[in-house]
């Protein structure tokens, strides 16, 4: 005769409990396993602003004053093709430039301004920045991008601005990424006489990665399916 005492079997319902419960885990923490989330890389002076006044050329004796002529050097993180240099707003001008007196000057064919963003983005991000484009005695075409790492990636499109003297025109480049790295943008002169100027943040929408208590969710659900299976056997 065995002496080992006897376990009393509980009630089916009673079984089934855990199962219930990690069900009900799973139902909730499995809601932000894919999420998208979006980030805001800032681009700093997208206005041109505050220049630093030099023109060797200038009739001033200590060369200092460029900004009696309307012209500027724009400084760094801003680089460009062209020294950097913006002019400033004027009846000359007609437009008004936005946001502030300063636009850059992309009149020359080639001409190009580049900014590193300091920013590692991902394959699978969308990239996107708004810019502002005035064409003042011809049509032209302005080239956007995104510069993604060191020996850089393009993702460029071409944008064709009307002859409107005066009239600025809003563009969106909006592109997906294939490759991951430090982001940079760049603005360039395809054709005509072309001015740059409210130069936006950039945003990147990407999907999350998920999270531990994500991953637990999915983890207990696989386990519940498995115990379900082998009570059915």
């Amino acid at each position: 005769m065995s002496n080992k005492p006897t376990i009393p079997t509980p009630p089916s319902h009673t079984r089934q409990l855990p199962l219930a419960c990690c069900l009900a885990i799973a139902a909730i923490g499995l809601s932000p396993v894919i999420a998208s989330a979006s980030l805001v890389i800032p681009v700093q002076n997208g206005g041109f602003e505050d220049p630093t006044p030099h023109n060797p050329n200038n009739e001033a004796p200590d060369n200092s004053d460029w900004t009696a002529g309307g012209w500027a050097f724009v400084g760094t993180p801003w680089t460009s093709s062209t020294a950097n240099y913006g002019r400033l707003s004027s009846a000359a001008m007609v437009g008004t430039a936005q946001p502030g007196p300063w636009i850059m000057n992309l009149n020359d064919g080639g001409g190009w301004v580049k900014q590193d963003l300091g920013t590692t983005v991902n394959a699978g991000d969308i990239l996107s920045v708004t810019f502002s484009v005035m064409s003042d005695t011809a049509p032209g075409q302005i080239a956007a991008a995104f510069l993604v790492g060191g020996t850089p990636t393009v993702y460029s499109q071409t944008f064709t601005n009307p002859q409107n003297a005066g009239t600025w025109v809003s563009y969106t480049l909006t592109d997906t990424i294939g490759t991951s790295g430090n982001l940079s943008i760049e603005f360039s002169n395809v054709s005509g006489r072309l001015w740059l100027d409210n130069v936006s943040n950039v945003t990147s929408d990407f999907t999350s990665v998920p999270e531990p208590g994500s991953l637990l969710a999915l983890g207990c659900l696989i386990g519940s399916g498995a115990l379900l299976r082998s009570r059915r056997r």
